[in-house]
């Protein structure tokens, strides 16, 4: 029997294993999952009651796959915001407080779908997903930048939601990033800056690279000012704790430093030199606060915003009630605070910090790295300080998901299960 002989006969006479089975239909179904809430398209064309369906029908067999005690945490407390959103922010509204409820369920689920990932799926099969779903990353980015050289506003102009027109709408059907999107991209940036930085291997800093400069130019085409600082000093973060050369850390250290000493000049220039509406009239905000020309008013309303939900906190701290200034607080943070006082805001707080608890657990217990999920957890809690993101699936999906079975591939010791 000639090899090619050998290969149809083997493939013919191949029987698939229960497990194989299993890890296939799970790899199916994250793949299904994440088009329908990354991709544009899917995103704003799936039902909304078809979408949560997609995302809940894995709850039953994800509690009994080391997540039973996760998921019932995530439970109650989303059941805790449920009851306060019929009690406190939207009284007598039973379908918006069970939107809440699944809303809550379906940001953290994820992180269920990334523990079952890392211990059970084989090593061939979490590239697989990985691949799938980084092209899919890619994609969306090319797409938006070519939308966003034609209208340079098109990332802010979708941020506006429900007001947006249907020439505007109508990018979303092409594919294009959304607000969502934009922050999901800061993240992937940390991701593979790290990755960039740990690898010696020339080759992937080959690959790794290009991944991080065409995500910080996605954001800096984007303008989204919050974003694009944000990502910067994490990067710098990052440079800093994991640049081993002492020259070099002597080196960053006087230049933050200086740019610290010079920020409001450095701001001025930029607001000078850069094309992008939004970001240059941001920039030349920020350089007048910071030089002292101007005060804090000068940067509009977000400001102003932040303290109206914290003065409506403090008059009411238990449980808030004021959703609508909490609404327009333009915080996920403050406006969770404003509408459903404390226990809301320790609601959240409980399931965010629970839920990075158990995906750390998962990945020590695996021996993965875990420094890169700990700086993601801690850039998307500031950003839903300063951003209503609290519940976008986006970052879900790559926090909880993408970013620990991407590490999990390059820890050698999981690296030698059978395949």
């Amino acid at each position: 029997m000639n090899r090619v002989s050998k290969i149809i006969y083997n493939s013919l006479n191949y029987k698939i294993t229960a497990d194989e089975f299993v890890s296939f239909t799970f790899f199916i179904y994250v793949i299904t999952v994440f088009t329908v809430y990354v991709l544009p398209y899917f995103k704003y064309t799936v039902p909304y009651i078809v979408a949560a369906l997609l995302m809940l029908i894995s709850l039953p067999f994800l509690f009994f796959s080391r997540s039973q005690k996760f998921i019932l945490y995530l439970i109650i407390t989303s059941a805790l915001l449920a009851f306060l959103y019929f009690t406190v922010k939207i009284p007598g509204d039973l379908k918006e407080s069970m939107n809440e409820f699944v809303r809550n369920v379906r940001f953290f689920l994820p992180a269920a779908m990334g523990v079952y990932a890392i211990n059970k799926m084989k090593l061939k099969a979490r590239k697989r997903t990985i691949i799938v779903m980084l092209c899919m990353i890619l994609y969306i980015i090319f797409v938006s930048l070519m939308a966003l050289v034609q209208r340079p506003m098109l990332a802010r102009e979708l941020a506006e939601g429900v007001t947006i027109s249907s020439n505007v709408a109508s990018y979303r059907l092409e594919n294009v990033g959304g607000f969502e999107f934009s922050y999901m991209v800061g993240v992937l940036v940390l991701l593979f800056l790290y990755n960039f930085i740990q690898t010696s291997a020339v080759v992937k800093r080959l690959l790794y690279l290009p991944i991080v400069v065409l995500g910080y130019v996605y954001i800096v085409a984007a303008q989204y000012t919050a974003l694009l600082l944000m990502t910067t000093i994490f990067a710098a973060m990052i440079l800093f704790s994991k640049v081993s050369n002492v020259v070099i850390k002597l080196l960053l250290i006087m230049a933050f430093i200086l740019i610290i000493i010079n920020l409001g000049d450095i701001f001025a220039y930029l607001s000078i030199h850069l094309h992008q509406n939004m970001l240059r009239d941001k920039f030349s905000w920020l350089a007048q606060y910071i030089n002292g020309s101007q005060d804090i008013n000068v940067l509009h309303s977000r400001p102003r915003l932040y303290l109206n939900a914290l003065k409506a906190f403090i008059q009411s701290p238990v449980w808030g009630g004021a959703s609508d200034i909490g609404d327009i607080s333009h915080s996920y943070v403050f406006g969770l605070m404003a509408s459903c006082g404390i226990i809301g805001l320790f609601s959240y707080l409980i399931m965010f910090f629970q839920t990075s608890k158990h995906m750390l657990y998962q990945l020590k217990e695996k021996e993965i790295d875990t420094y890169i999920f700990k700086i993601a957890c801690l850039y998307c809690f500031i950003l839903s300080i300063f951003n209503p993101i609290g519940t976008s699936f986006e970052i879900a999906l790559i926090l909880y998901f993408f970013i620990p079975v991407w590490m999990s591939l390059k820890e050698k010791s999981m690296g030698t299960e059978e395949e």
